[in-house]
């Protein structure tokens, strides 16, 4: 299992590489288009969900 962040990184290192589309690329690491169009959500607070998973 890959998180969807590196899965996203790998289709924008084959479109910077290669010069294919987003769409060729998606395809051809079998990936659904959906993981690169949802913008990541919950990095903005996660400092504060690890210190209050911490100090419990």
């Amino acid at each position: 299992m890959v998180s969807p962040a590196r899965r996203r990184a790998c289709v924008e290192h084959v479109v910077r590489a290669i010069g294919i589309s987003e769409r060729r690329a998606c395809a051809v690491l079998g990936q659904h288009r959906s993981t690169q169009r949802k913008v990541p959500r919950g990095a903005e607070d996660e400092a504060r969900l690890t210190a209050d998973t911490n100090s419990h």
